[in-house]
């Protein structure tokens, strides 16, 4: 039983230096469901995490800048929150200017 909640421990210690703030309590709170599954994946849509998914960021906080400074657009429509959950479907695009940036440095992963 010790080394379950060391576990325990370290996972919710872990989840938020990736996800960044998240709320714990909820997190505890859903002890009560079956699984933590549909937590997760609820993070796993947010829109600075999906780059980072496909490769087209490195990290978080890499992911985050261009969302900040206005470069990404999902839906056709400029965004500036980082934790903005991205449905199925969504076209996710960068700006003209950040294209051209972002196209080279996948390009450069790939070779």
């Amino acid at each position: 039983k010790n080394l379950n909640s060391n576990i325990k421990s370290q996972t919710t210690r872990k989840l938020p230096l990736y996800y960044g703030d998240l709320p714990i309590r909820e997190m505890h709170r859903g002890r009560e469901r079956t699984s933590y599954i549909p937590f997760l994946l609820n993070q796993e849509t947010r829109s600075d995490v999906i780059p980072v998914r496909l490769h087209f960021s490195d990290t978080l906080p890499q992911a985050r800048q261009p969302i900040s400074h206005r470069k990404v657009c999902v839906n056709n429509g400029l965004v500036s929150i980082t934790h903005l959950k991205v449905s199925h479907g969504d076209l996710i695009s960068f700006q003209e200017s950040e294209a051209r940036t972002r196209g080279e440095e996948i390009r450069r992963s790939f070779y």
